[in-house]
């Protein structure tokens, strides 16, 4: 049975991938369907502002989902044991941050 996990994980991690590709793809659709409204509306205007305001906070949402799914993925398959733990490392892995150069 230990002969299968790594083909059983691989399909897991792609399966995981592929669903939070779909949730990235569908949340940053409606968000262009938002900024469509947002570019005819008048500059300088409050509910242009708040529209713009409500496009950063749906970008916001969608990737903190995308962090907790990955996070549950990890922790379900128990590659890393607690949940708070996957949490950060998935948050702090999310981004490029620019650490790969302090290894140079």
């Amino acid at each position: 049975m230990d002969q299968l996990r790594p083909i059983w994980e691989i399909a897991f991690g792609a399966g995981a991938l592929i669903a939070i590709l779909m949730i990235h793809g569908v949340g940053m659709f409606y968000i262009q369907h938002i900024n469509r409204d947002y570019q005819r509306m008048p500059p300088l205007h409050l509910r242009r502002e708040l529209a713009f305001s409500f496009m950063i906070f749906l970008m916001l949402c969608t990737h903190l989902i995308e962090v907790l799914l990955w996070a549950a993925a990890l922790t379900w398959t128990g590659a890393i044991a607690v949940f708070r733990d996957a949490y950060y490392y998935v948050a702090v892995t999310y981004i490029d941050a620019g650490l790969w150069r302090e290894h140079c």
